[in-house]
């Protein structure tokens, strides 16, 4: 970055170094993301310096500067449905991060409904079905989904770890079956609160 003389050569280097200190020192991923804008202006790449300084935001817990940045991207990009994906799903983190949960869950449902088949669709699949798995201790639910997380989009960062949930969890009702010897667990197939809200969206 320091010795190139390409503004769009130091863009990029900087953002590779943010995404590099937001896995090792995810308290800093904002500043350096923020950086990254020094170099640029753009389309893509102010995008997603943006959206993740949000991200960095909301993991040291400044709730509303991150919400700010939300809302401007929210409006900047409203034409393209492959980034407004990308910002609702970070509202609904950012709301879960502020244990609204109520709200949070309907922007999961939202993304879900409104982006079928997309990585933020299974990736909001995934944030509910780790909520139930670990605060809600409800393993069923859980495991309903993160089968709907592997369902919806192969693409999504977690599809290895929901996949290994899945499978776990099915070990586990079938030994709990076996244990209580009685019949087989079954698995619900739908997520009855998305529909509920795909109902109410429709």
């Amino acid at each position: 970055i320091d010795y190139s003389d390409d503004n769009e050569r130091k863009a990029e280097g900087q953002y590779i170094l943010a995404k590099l200190v937001s896995i090792y020192k995810p308290e800093q991923s904002a500043q350096e993301y923020r950086k990254v804008l020094d170099y640029t202006s753009d389309f893509d790449l102010t995008f997603y310096s943006k959206l993740n300084e949000a991200k960095g935001l909301i993991y040291i817990k400044k709730f509303q500067p991150a919400d700010e940045i939300l809302t401007d991207l929210r409006k900047k990009y409203r034409d393209f449905p492959e980034y407004t994906q990308l910002v609702d799903l970070e509202f609904a983190n950012n709301l879960y991060a502020k244990n609204n949960l109520f709200d949070a869950n309907n922007k999961y449902y939202e993304v879900i409904v409104k982006y079928p088949g997309s990585i933020s669709a299974s990736d909001a699949y995934y944030y509910i079905a780790k909520h139930e798995e670990d605060i809600n201790k409800d393993y069923l639910n859980a495991l309903l989904n993160f089968k709907k997380s592997v369902e919806e989009n192969p693409n999504s960062e977690f599809h290895k770890e929901s996949m290994d949930k899945v499978a776990t969890l099915e070990r586990y009702f079938t030994l709990l079956g076996n244990v209580q010897d009685s019949v087989k667990i079954s698995i619900p197939t739908t997520n009855t609160d998305v529909e509920k809200y795909r109902r109410k969206y429709n």
